[in-house]
């Protein structure tokens, strides 16, 4: 696989606007609940140069609690957010 140098957020945030709903504990949540978890996932994955997510998690979390705005998705639940769509770029870019 190529890695991916560059992604287009807008089609990447479309794409979520459409399959958010099939993530676990959306229940009575809406897209504008997930998107700060999702463009914080997006742009982990563009700036990590190599780390893992798991060594950017605490300046993920730092960073979601300062971003999240009115999001109702505690770090807990963004976290697996922000996973879903670093996999999603990672299974298309090969990191």
């Amino acid at each position: 696989m190529q890695s991916l140098d560059v992604i287009d957020m807008e089609s990447e945030l479309s794409y979520w606007r459409t399959h958010y709903r099939g993530m676990s504990r959306c229940e009575g949540l809406r897209y504008s609940d997930y998107e700060p978890a999702l463009k914080l996932g997006l742009d982990a994955y563009m700036r990590g140069h190599g780390r893992s997510l798991s060594d950017m998690e605490q300046e993920l979390r730092d960073c979601y609690r300062r971003t999240r705005g009115g999001s109702r998705l505690d770090w807990d639940q963004a976290h697996s957010v922000v996973q879903a769509a670093w996999d999603r770029l990672s299974d298309r870019g090969g990191r």
